[in-house]
């Protein structure tokens, strides 16, 4: 029988990052004014939970609750916040689980890490007095967040002992898993090319003139960017080197000083005006001027992929990887369930 030789995708703290939702604290920017508004009529109790009688207190949970609401359009009603809160306190009761783990198994946690991790929040402030002031605002201390990294690091610690050396990914796994989901890999039809871009208004304009007197002059302008980009086109057309005329003209930064080389991309990701000219182009082709929502671009292909089936070959790292995460969660899942089952966790919300 052919060895089947084991794949060991590890990267420690990075990947129970991924598998789990522990991480040093940002910066601690003050609440915002509507916070109050976001939550609405919910009714939090100051301790959420407690795990083996230590208390998991709200503050935290509202600070999270009120940043993801932020994010959610349209507003979810009492009902889905009070699931978004147990879900929340959930994961809060989780850390604890750990972490108490960890300290029952003598694991410590490294004074100077926690040091640094401090350090680069204060930085995210002009001054101590604002750091302190957004922690007021808060309601939180230097020693609440200290303990928030403790809790992390120990956290991954102790998952990573979990998980290390006890996942294995084969190579036949790997190609089971690339031939049982073919229409995964299937890669699109990419294209590579330059392009030399002129902007509607001039970049300079848009930074130092009031947005209504740039509407005012808005025919001039769009007439002037116009004229620019054929005048290029002519250029072009005459025989001056494109990758030069778009170090010289272009207005696209990420691409001009690579002479408009905009590497290898997917059909579908530019806005269709541009992906309907390249699509009437041979590589070697020039385009006429393409109008697109952002400006005006003169494009050549330099050259075409098909759509086509991405070999396993270079999909098998990438699969090891997914396989591995994926039973990595497992394992830490079950995990944490044994913890659950053998603490005393009451949740008060």
């Amino acid at each position: 029988m052919m060895f089947l030789k084991s794949a060991r995708i590890i990267s420690g703290g990075l990947l129970l990052s991924s598998l789990m939702w522990f991480s040093f604290p940002g910066p601690v920017f003050a609440e915002d004014p509507k916070s109050k508004d976001l939550i609405g009529n919910l009714i939090i109790p100051d301790v959420v939970a407690r795990v083996n009688g230590k208390p998991i207190y709200s503050k935290q949970i509202k600070f999270r609750l009120v940043r993801m609401l932020k994010q959610i359009n349209p507003p979810v009603d009492l009902t889905q916040k009070g699931r978004i809160i147990r879900a929340l306190i959930d994961k809060e009761v989780v850390r604890e689980l750990v972490y108490h783990e960890g300290k029952s198994r003598n694991l410590t946690v490294d004074s100077e890490t926690v040091e640094k991790e401090m350090e680069a929040l204060r930085s995210a402030y002009e001054s101590e007095e604002e750091f302190q002031e957004a922690l007021q605002k808060r309601e939180i201390t230097v020693d609440d967040l200290k303990r928030s990294m403790g809790v992390d690091i120990l956290t991954l610690q102790l998952l990573e002992k979990q998980v290390k050396g006890n996942v294995e990914v084969t190579d036949w796994a790997a190609r089971k898993y690339y031939d049982d989901n073919k229409e995964k890999f299937f890669r699109p039809e990419t294209f590579r090319a330059r392009h030399i871009f002129i902007a509607p208004y001039p970049l300079d304009l848009l930074k130092t003139t009031p947005k209504d007197e740039v509407e005012a002059k808005k025919k001039e302008h769009i007439a002037q960017a116009e004229k620019k980009i054929r005048d290029i086109l002519q250029e072009v057309k005459d025989g001056a080197d494109f990758a030069e005329l778009a170090k010289k003209y272009s207005q696209d930064a990420g691409s001009a000083e690579k002479g408009g080389d905009i590497d290898f991309i997917y059909r579908g990701v530019f806005d269709p005006a541009f992906d309907e000219a390249i699509g009437k182009l041979k590589p070697g082709g020039i385009s006429d001027v393409v109008q697109t929502r952002f400006g005006y671009h003169v494009i050549k292909l330099i050259e075409n992929r098909p759509a086509l089936q991405a070999p396993f070959t270079e999909m098998k790292q990438g699969i090891q990887k997914y396989l591995y995460m994926e039973e990595a969660k497992k394992k830490v899942e079950e995990y944490v369930e044994t913890l659950r089952d053998q603490a005393k966790v009451e949740v008060l919300f």
